[in-house]
């Protein structure tokens, strides 16, 4: 006789999927993190006694927990489990992977040959100074005025947006939340990482052969590197203390950028 609790996956993996897709948000704000936990109560309420009727019925084996032994683990009913025991996890994996799909996209879809200017023209802040003996050598660490790809922009900007993000869910999810949400500001944190690592493992390999043979393409490139570097440099410093003053709130860890 058939049981989905020996169908391996072929029907409870597809339904699982659609779970995730339906029921995981895209985002919820950091003061409205309630919204989670009460989904993930809904979900329990709905699960537990859907896996307790098949079971009973015996067109499935009901797992203990998630945690049972591995033979269980490739059953239909332990997915189920997983996937509401996990509610808040797959949460904190979706936030992250949407930042990581984006800067993705943006590598690969944005016209890398379109530039935007950044930076200081440092030529022209107070030519004199130098002359009268006021120059204050800070000028060496300013980014110098420059044309860089719109790509390049476009992803310091989102690697900002992942830091702004995880400050903001730093202040706001005590110590004392599922270890899930308490790790949600370190997992933005390492997505900001990812969405540059995207640009140092794709951009030199799509475009080398390009930067090599067109001047133009090695300049931007150039200046790509140039700014990412500065930027790089600079975002330890300035999100130290918003870090710190955020994790305080809760009484927590401050030592993420140190």
């Amino acid at each position: 006789s058939f049981r989905l609790g020996n169908d391996h996956g072929i029907l409870m993996g597809p339904l699982t999927d659609l779970l995730v897709d339906t029921c995981v948000p895209d985002y919820v704000a950091p003061d409205n993190l309630s919204v989670l936990r009460e989904s993930k109560t809904r979900l329990e309420d709905i699960v537990g006694p859907f896996l307790q009727t098949m079971a009973d019925k015996g067109l499935m084996t009901m797992p203990k927990s998630t945690v049972d032994d591995a033979p269980l683990s490739s059953t239909s009913s332990y997915l189920l489990r997983q996937f509401t025991d996990g509610f808040l996890q797959k949460y904190v994996d979706h936030r992250q992977s949407l930042k990581v799909a984006e800067a993705r996209s943006l590598i690969l879809q944005n016209d890398y040959h379109n530039t935007v200017q950044v930076g200081v023209d440092v030529a022209s802040i107070n030519p004199e100074d130098q002359q009268l003996g006021l120059d204050d050598g800070r000028k060496v660490f300013l980014l110098h005025q420059s044309s860089i790809s719109s790509t390049a922009f476009e992803l310091m900007k989102l690697c900002r947006q992942c830091m702004d993000e995880a400050v903001e869910y730093a202040a706001a999810v005590p110590q004392s939340e599922p270890v899930a949400l308490a790790d949600l500001p370190a997992t933005l944190y390492h997505a900001a990482r990812q969405v540059l690592d995207l640009y140092r493992a794709i951009v030199p390999v799509r475009y080398g052969k390009e930067a090599a043979e067109v001047p133009r393409t090695a300049a931007i490139l150039y200046n790509d590197c140039i700014f990412l570097a500065h930027h790089c440099l600079s975002l330890g410093l300035l999100y130290r203390d918003k870090f710190a003053a955020a994790t305080a709130k809760n009484d927590g860890d401050d030592t993420l950028l140190q």
